[in-house]
């Protein structure tokens, strides 16, 4: 996960139950790696509802 993080990337969590029990602990360790790396993070709804970037044709 850490090695595939780049600006502008999406963090995608599988909803599965043999994923699901592992997924906290691996935000604690990830999360912070990518803050300190200078990540910040958002709801995907309000990245998609947020204005249109430079060379939008929306």
């Amino acid at each position: 996960m850490l090695a595939n993080a780049h600006p502008g990337g999406i963090l995608v969590l599988h909803d599965t139950p043999e994923v699901t029990k592992q997924t906290p602990s691996t935000l604690r360790e990830v999360v912070p790696e990518l803050k300190r790396q200078g990540s910040r993070f958002m709801e995907l709804l309000d990245t998609l509802s947020g204005p249109a970037g430079p060379g939008s044709s929306c």
